[in-house]
């Protein structure tokens, strides 16, 4: 049930980092920006969410790309004055290499967490407690 909650917290996310930004960095494209702060939500963001169902890690990062793609295809259906840069399919490329960052974060919080966290469990079953 966690993997749900994390991919829907994570698709929310997503969807709300992409509308906003413009105010995050100053570029509706997050990558046409020279700053890190938005590849840094993503990264923190899939960590923090895979910390919640470890075996199932990528449904985080999963749920993040799946909602900034709802808010390209949002943002592409609205009338526009003037027309996009580029084609609408770049974008989602575009976005999935901006995603790696943070399915290999999610993937290294899972396994610290399970790593770290077996680890104490096994010294409590251990030692009784």
């Amino acid at each position: 049930m966690k993997r749900h909650v994390a991919a829907a917290v994570g698709a929310f996310l997503g969807l709300v980092f992409w509308l906003s930004a413009a105010d995050i960095v100053g570029t509706v494209e997050p990558w046409a920006s020279s700053e890190r702060t938005y590849l840094f939500l993503l990264v923190a963001s899939g960590a923090a969410l895979a910390l919640l169902e470890p075996s199932h890690f990528w449904t985080a990062p999963a749920g993040l790309y799946c909602g900034q793609l709802a808010a390209i295809l949002i943002q592409a259906s609205a009338p526009a004055p003037e027309p996009p840069a580029e084609p609408l399919v770049l974008k989602p490329l575009f976005l999935v290499s901006y995603s790696l960052p943070c399915f290999v974060a999610a993937a290294a919080a899972a396994g610290a967490r399970v790593h770290w966290g077996g680890r104490r469990g096994e010294a409590e079953r251990a030692s009784g407690g």
